[in-house]
């Protein structure tokens, strides 16, 4: 009995002792913005899109992709993609680098996008840039396609809307 106890009394300590969990804010507070810019999105055949991604914050500075779009920027076929599963929630998870770099890295999840063969669906990374307003996406994520397993590759540049946009870690 005394070592169950000496033992909790260890697993209690070291709780105590674990790093304050790091969260992601957003400013402004609240605020909508969007994200637009020129990707490649690659599954089955490769499509030049403008992608156009709706933010929304809330007052607490959490955000959330609550809905966004394809169209065609040299490929006619960027509509028939369809972006499906909002609210996508942003979050920050790992700091800029201390070499100075301006990007921090950010997981955009719940995402998800039908092809005209399948669809594929998971998390996108992202390099934020705080300096600049934007997100470079290099992203591959788990899908599907005629049956067979086969994921979607997305690539570009995304600027916002809000000149005055920040996506920090607390």
């Amino acid at each position: 009995m005394k070592r169950i106890i000496a033992s909790l009394a260890a697993i209690a300590m070291m709780a105590g002792a674990a790093p304050a969990f790091a969260g992601t804010i957003v400013t402004p507070s609240p605020s909508t913005f969007t994200l637009t810019g020129a990707v490649t999105v690659s599954q089955s055949v490769t499509l030049n899109c403008m992608l156009t991604l709706n933010v929304a914050v809330d007052a607490a500075g959490n955000a959330n992709i609550t809905g966004g779009s394809l169209a065609p920027n040299s490929s006619a076929l960027c509509s028939s993609v369809i972006l499906a599963n909002f609210n996508w929630p942003i979050s920050a998870t790992a700091p800029t680098s201390p070499s100075g770099a301006a990007a921090t890295q950010l997981s955009i999840a719940n995402f998800r996008a039908n092809t005209l063969t399948g669809n594929c669906a998971g998390t996108l990374v992202v390099a934020w840039d705080n300096t600049n307003k934007e997100a470079t996406v290099n992203s591959t994520v788990p899908g599907t396609s005629l049956g067979a397993s086969k994921a979607c590759v997305i690539a570009g540049k995304l600027k916002s809307s809000n000149p005055s946009v920040s996506i920090n870690i607390t």
